[in-house]
């Protein structure tokens, strides 16, 4: 028994062999250039499923082990990739691939005076294309700005508090001591003295960075901490109506309030008790200005003028001990915050004229429910009534509210000594 099926596994394993050497054969063809007609060598010719790879000879001829319905893979440095399906009955192929396009974009330099290619301009400089802007998101133009180009700092946290640093970035660090430190913002080739955040981060096609003391030949003293350049949107002439929609939603999370260590309450409350025997709160109780006293020391306190009882006074410190403050705050204060923006963009044009009109809507809930909303509205318009006379003209209208929200889990502490109260 053993014998036969050793046989029959021998003739299966054959007639396998054979079906495999019946199916797989040599697929020879030429590869040429689609713009000339001239060979292609040392392209890479790779089987799927035989997985054999060959390559071009300076002739463009390959040969290739390959089965039915197998795909060739025809791949070489300029040209795009082809796809051959290998047919039943396939011998001979010619292939013709297609050059790829690698040419650069044309780099176009807005000094706010005029536009110049990059040979052209002495200075360091960096520009940011409509692209790259909406690569980040966020409801002004400085958050499409933060991180997407070198040597253009923010100071975080200090943006519209600081008089020498209203817009909260710098260029190439710090210029002066006591003087201003704000760069010059170029808005549309005039120079922009408004609040940054009002500009619709939406409207806005390029910004141009000018780094370093050549800007001061074009924009004078006042370039010393650099210029930011500002190109936005327009309509052109014969240009067919076009519309633009997007919508941005950010939700942001709460903060983890646990993420920096912290003294328990109950470690606490012992402290304060500690403190109390010593005697380092009497000069709070008997101060004319009656300053803030904590919880717990009130009921030491108390209990040391025989208001309440021992019972009662180690009731309510142990009460006192079983809040944490984190726990409230997560559960009362904080909330996800969510940031909306809709912006809707419609421009066209004539053979003499060009206009755009545009809207934008913000809207931001903050954790502590603190709310901001902004409208902004734009209005564009370009004739041309001779050949060399343009005229511009445009109204930029824009209304913002804030609303205060609720105090931060980092302002309950001890007047007196400074000291965070974690119950």
């Amino acid at each position: 028994m053993k014998k036969y099926s050793r046989l029959l596994f021998m003739l299966l394993l054959l007639s396998f062999g054979s079906a495999i050497g019946q199916s797989t054969r040599i697929v020879k063809g030429h590869i040429v250039s689609v713009q000339d007609n001239s060979p292609v060598a040392n392209a890479t010719i790779k089987a799927v499923l035989s997985k054999h790879t060959v390559f071009s000879d300076s002739a463009g001829a390959f040969s290739i082990f390959a089965m039915a319905g197998d795909t060739l893979l025809i791949s070489h440095i300029g040209y795009l990739t082809e796809r051959i399906t290998v047919a039943e009955g396939t011998k001979d192929l010619r292939v013709f691939l297609r050059q790829q396009n690698n040419t650069l974009e044309d780099v176009t330099i807005n000094t706010g005076y005029q536009k110049l290619k990059p040979n052209e301009v002495n200075g360091s400089y960096a520009v940011i294309d409509n692209k790259m802007l909406n690569q980040q998101t966020g409801m002004n133009i400085l958050s499409r700005l933060n991180g997407v180009t070198s040597s253009l700092l923010f100071t975080a946290g200090k943006q519209n508090n600081n008089p020498q640093n209203s817009t909260g970035i710098t260029v190439r660090g710090l210029s002066a001591i006591n003087g201003p430190l704000d760069p010059l913002i170029v808005l549309d080739n005039f120079i922009y003295n408004g609040n940054i955040n009002n500009i619709n981060p939406n409207d806005v096609q390029s910004v141009t960075v000018l780094k370093d003391a050549a800007a001061a030949s074009i924009w004078g003293a006042r370039a010393g901490n650099g210029v930011i350049v500002i190109t936005t949107r327009k309509g052109r002439f014969n240009q067919k109506l076009q519309v633009d929609f997007n919508a941005d939603v950010i939700v942001m999370d709460k903060p983890n309030l646990y993420y920096n260590l912290q003294i328990s309450s109950s470690d606490y409350i012992d402290f304060e008790q500690l403190l109390f025997g010593k005697g380092y709160y009497n000069t709070q109780f008997t101060s004319k200005a009656h300053p803030a006293i904590s919880p717990a020391v009130q009921v030491f306190m108390d209990r040391k003028n025989g208001l309440i009882s021992a019972q009662d006074s180690a009731s309510q410190i142990d009460a006192l001990k079983q809040i944490d403050n984190r726990q409230q705050f997560e559960k009362y204060f904080y909330r996800k915050g969510v940031t909306q923006q809709y912006a809707l963009n419609v421009r066209g044009g004539g053979q003499n004229i060009g206009w755009l009109l545009s809207g934008t809507y913000d809207k931001n809930i903050t954790n502590l429910r603190a709310g901001y909303d902004k409208v902004n509205l734009r209005f564009e318009n370009t004739y041309r009534p001779l050949t060399s006379l343009t005229v511009n003209a445009g109204v930029y209208y824009t209304n913002s509210n804030n609303t205060s929200g609720i105090s931060p889990y980092n302002t309950i502490s001890d007047i007196n000594s400074n000291r965070y109260v974690p119950y």
